[in-house]
């Protein structure tokens, strides 16, 4: 089994002054294994260096959201056409909507419509359009990671050994491909 390379950064909105300065004030990328804040310079070398990099965020802070699309900015300018996103918080039987959406065949209306993007995920799109902007306007291949939301729902309150044996085969069908799924995309 070949290793492939991982870069985990954390993206926090920080006013610590441990934080380096920045031209775009807001937030700080943090390190995902240190802890520690990062700066531009050392992200971009790292990504560089990586084939996947995981981004994790807090789901309702739009300074977040643009932090993320900074790394997807440089992720981009070092990969160039190898970058894929992959998206959680689309479940993977969107995918056929999110190819649609994202190679710029359907609108946003319809793309929210037809995910029923506010209660498929809840946070408003606003935080999320310009990684979706971003991602149509340079035709990159985006991935729906997410189990469905009915199935997340139940595992939430019972666990896996909470759901009926149909629905228990089902969710580790689908979670056990999602790596698959992106890995093989790489």
């Amino acid at each position: 089994m070949r290793k492939i390379p991982i870069l985990t950064l954390l993206l926090a909105i920080s006013v610590a002054p441990s934080c380096p300065a920045r031209e775009k004030p807001g937030f700080c990328i943090f390190n995902g294994v240190t802890g520690l804040p990062e700066n531009m310079e050392s992200v971009n070398k790292a990504i560089s260096r990586s084939r996947v990099v995981l981004v994790g965020e807090t789901h309702d802070q739009a300074n977040a959201h643009l932090a993320q699309l900074e790394v997807l900015e440089m992720l981009h300018k070092v990969k160039n056409r190898k970058t894929i996103v992959g998206l959680e918080m689309l479940n993977m039987k969107l995918q056929p909507l999110l190819d649609l959406y994202a190679g710029d065949e359907i609108s946003e209306e319809k793309f929210l419509k037809k995910s029923n993007w506010k209660k498929e995920w809840g946070f408003p799109f606003e935080l999320y359009k310009p990684i979706f902007d971003y991602i149509r306007r340079h035709n990159l291949r985006a991935i729906a990671l997410n189990v469905p939301r009915r199935l997340v729902a139940r595992v939430a309150r019972a666990g896996i050994e909470g759901l009926a044996p149909e629905e228990k085969r089902s969710f580790l069908k689908i979670w056990s491909q999602a790596p698959i799924r992106v890995i093989s995309s790489i």
